[in-house]
């Protein structure tokens, strides 16, 4: 089995740095700078400095990258003949939340699981008041760093773990993804089981790594706003061979011509571009598929600010809803959908049309 299987690093202190300064009305604000308040405190906050990393390790060293080509940074659509409904949404609550409140704390007032730990496809339950720590979601996470590449953050979407990986923490340059042989599992009071108990081994095999160098220009970036228009991956959800990505950059539209804050498919191992999104629509810090629907969101200052509904299968939009001000975290939790936006928070019951 050792030949097989390469056992994972340990966890690390440093969690993702809040793509939620990406898309909330906090760094909407005057300033860009990517060590802005409001960048954070989002969904992983920030423990420790960049310099106390350990040094490059792990099994994703010697791991083929395939460069991904130039998206067309435009809407390219997918054919499909499968019929796709928006989801009807009733609202059932809708009021205001302070602007100031971090994403960690308003998932733990709520007591809302952190997005990323997709624990009904993958069995994977997070650590131990996991909620509002300094932790990557769901435990342990992958290499420290790849080829210069610090880890921000490690999710779990459709039975796979989804590592992200960038030259800084504002943003993913390059996405690592494949099966996990085993995860941390529930015991029989539903607690998760201790930490030490935890042993995650991945079959390198199964795994594929994808560069998004290509990706960070479209050239029409003002110069006097660079380097905050190179985009990067911020969010990824795998589905049914299919890794879904949403990636831009975190200032105003206008300073790269509106070509900013996509969601697009990819197929898993060939990395094959399927269909790429009209821009503006997802620089929300995370996004949700629940069936043949991507819920995302966009908002920003001066901009409008809207609720998604994406066709998972063919990247149209299927329905939008206004928001009144930017969404930053979207949770489902039964037939719920829960959004915080960055002073108001939303709660529709979910229905199909």
């Amino acid at each position: 089995m050792i030949d097989r299987f390469v056992a994972l690093s340990q966890p690390l202190t440093i969690a993702l740095l809040a793509w939620m300064a990406f898309g909330t009305q906090s760094s909407r604000a005057e300033s860009t700078s990517p060590q802005s308040e409001a960048e954070k405190k989002g969904l992983y906050e920030a423990s420790a400095d960049p310099s106390s990393l350990s040094p490059p390790q792990g099994p994703f060293d010697s791991l083929p990258v395939n460069r991904l080509p130039r998206p067309p940074f435009a809407e390219q659509l997918a054919a499909s003949d499968r019929k796709v409904a928006p989801l009807a949404l009733t609202v059932v609550s809708s009021g205001k939340v302070s602007a100031a409140l971090g994403t960690a704390e308003w998932l733990a007032s709520k007591e809302l699981p952190r997005p990323g730990c997709d624990t009904e496809s993958t069995g994977v339950a997070p650590a131990d008041g996991a909620v509002g720590a300094f932790d990557p979601p769901c435990g342990r996470d992958l290499n420290a760093q790849v080829a210069g590449h610090l880890h921000i953050a490690t999710l779990y979407s459709g039975g796979r773990a989804i590592g992200l990986y960038g030259t800084d923490y504002s943003r993913a340059i390059r996405v690592y993804t494949g099966a996990v042989e085993s995860r941390r599992t529930r015991a029989a009071d539903g607690m998760s089981m201790p930490a030490d108990d935890e042993v995650k081994l991945l079959k390198l095999e199964d795994w594929t790594a994808f560069s998004f160098e290509d990706w960070m220009l479209t050239g029409l970036e003002k110069k006097a706003d660079l380097p905050f228009t190179e985009q990067g991956v911020h969010w990824a959800a795998f589905r049914d061979g299919i890794l879904y990505v949403g990636h831009g950059h975190r200032t105003y539209a206008k300073s790269s011509g509106g070509k900013n804050a996509f969601l697009s498919a990819l197929d898993v191992k060939s990395g094959k571009l399927l269909w790429q999104s009209k821009p503006l629509v997802a620089n929300a810090a995370n996004f949700v598929i629940l069936g043949d629907v991507i819920i995302s969101g966009y908002g920003f200052t001066a901009e409008k600010d809207f609720l998604y509904q994406i066709n998972r299968h063919t990247g149209a939009v299927l329905d939008r809803t206004p928001l009144p001000t930017g969404p930053e975290t979207i949770v489902i939790r039964g037939d719920q959908l829960i959004v915080k936006a960055y002073s108001s928070e939303h709660v529709w019951r979910i229905t199909t049309k």
